[in-house]
């Protein structure tokens, strides 16, 4: 008998889960400020909405949005459709 956490890995694989997709918050450039920020936020009774940036494009942003710009923590970028059709592009 499988277990429920086996029938959920198997699930996930069918659909092509992923669950570290490319997005503003696991990017390189993503900040939600200093903790001295985040800290004032709180005592405050704000969000952090305010304080979710893009340090690259310098603008509010969210964590689920995404933009060309994207890289991982190692500075990866993805690659993009105009890159795919030259491969001589740099």
């Amino acid at each position: 008998m499988t277990t429920s956490t086996e029938r959920e890995e198997r699930r996930k694989r069918e659909q092509g889960y992923d669950p570290d997709i490319a997005r503003c918050g696991n990017c390189l450039y993503f900040t939600m400020g200093t903790e001295q920020e985040r800290a004032r936020a709180r005592k405050r009774g704000y969000g952090f909405s305010a304080l979710q940036r893009c340090t690259f494009g310098d603008f509010n942003t969210t964590p689920v949005g995404i933009c060309d710009e994207w890289r991982n923590r190692a500075g990866e970028r993805l690659q993009t459709t105009d890159e795919e059709a030259d491969p001589c592009a740099e």
